[in-house]
Parts: C-alpha cells; structure tokens; sequence
C-alpha cells in the first residue's frame, strides 16, 4: 500500500563467491604471508625467505653490547673488555596476534652486562640483566618484516649495536647522509679509518646485481 515499508524476507540458497585471503600463517616461532617467511631460531635471529625469488638471509638480526667511554658520537671500547650478544643467552618467542591481515610475535632476549664503568680504577663493576624484546609484524601482501625493538637498559657506560648478517659479498653499502645517499665500504667508514661503524640515520642498503637487502629506520 502507498506509504507502507517493505517487509524483509530471508530465503534458503547458496551464498554468493567471495575472494578468500588466505591470511598471514603464525605459530609462535614463524611468520608467512604470500611473499615472506620468517623462522625464530632458538638463540634469537631470524632466517627470512623471500617466496617469490628464493632468496635467504639466515641468522640476523641480534644485538651486540660493549663497553663504551667515548663521547656522545664516536665509540670508545674499555680496554680488556668483552663483546657480548644476545645469541648467547638463548631467546623465547611467544604469538602476540594472528589474524588475516596480520601476524604479530614477541622475541625477547637478553643481555648480562657489567653494570657500570669505573674511570677511577679503569674496570667494568657491578652486573645487570638488560632484557631486549622485539616485536616482528608481518602483513598480507608485504614484502616488509617490520621489527620494533625495547631495551630495558639498566647499565651505564655502554655501547648496544644490532647485527644484520646478510651472507653477501659486497665492496660497498648504500648509506643516507646529511645531503645525499653515499656508497661506503661495509670495513670501514671513509670519514675516519678508525672507525668501521658510526650512527645510522634513516637506512642502509646492501645489494649487487642480483639481490639486496635493506634496513629502514624509523
């Protein structure tokens, strides 16, 4: 009748196709999407495949810690002291959220580090625990692993690096700088031969004719 609305009926019957995302597939040590797979090894790197190429990066990704007395840019080691890592520690891996879009894990390690430097008598003193926890995103579709890394630092005097072993054989890396993107050698930075790393700004790239990997951050 004029004026009236339409009552809604529901009928019995097949349900229209709809495209199916296969989703982000997670365990608690592995991500993978349509074009990435990532493994946690048991002492906390990273293995990740590119599905599409074939290409493998194994065992990246870790911290490295060492005393450090120099000033706020250039490194200084502590004469005598040790280099220490994450690797040896061992590492736990736990599923944060898996879902169609996104696959999320939380690898936490850590680090047992002298507590603090003594300038007076020239030593490492004291010992502390600094708990390292990385949180790996992967998302359908991406061709990026995206890493947000805490430390829970409780030492002074120190220096905490992250280690990427990309197992290529390269002359030189893609670096930004503050007016331009130079090559440098992986050995050693032009600027001071002293010194084989120095803060990284935004992102380096290592890469030949065939392959490349690069670190973006943020």
């Amino acid at each position: 009748r004029p004026g009236e609305t339409p009552k809604l009926t529901f009928s019995a019957g097949t349900p229209a196709p709809m495209d199916v995302c296969p989703g982000v597939r997670c365990t608690p040590t592995s991500l993978e999407n349509d074009r990435i797979r990532v493994l946690v090894n048991a002492d906390g790197t990273l293995d990740l495949e590119h599905i599409l190429t074939g290409n493998v990066v194994r065992r990246t990704h870790y911290l490295v810690q060492e005393g450090d007395i120099g000033g706020g840019y250039h490194f200084e080691p502590v004469e005598g002291d040790e280099r220490r890592d994450t690797r040896n520690e061992g590492a736990v891996s736990t599923l944060v959220s898996a879902g169609a879009l996104r696959g999320v894990i939380d690898v936490v390690s850590r680090l047992e580090v002298p507590l603090a430097y003594d300038r007076a008598n020239g030593e490492r003193v004291g010992h502390t625990t600094v708990s390292v926890t990385s949180r790996l995103t992967l998302e359908w579709g991406s061709d990026t692993l995206k890493i947000a890394t805490t430390v829970q630092n409780t030492a002074e005097n120190q220096r905490i690096r992250l280690v990427l072993p990309t197992g290529m054989v390269t002359t030189t890396v893609a670096a930004d700088a503050s007016f331009a993107v130079h090559q440098n050698s992986p050995e050693r930075w032009a600027a001071d031969d002293r010194q084989n790393s120095h803060p990284m700004r935004n992102f380096v790239d290592i890469s030949d004719e065939d392959v490349g990997v690069a670190f973006i951050g943020k």
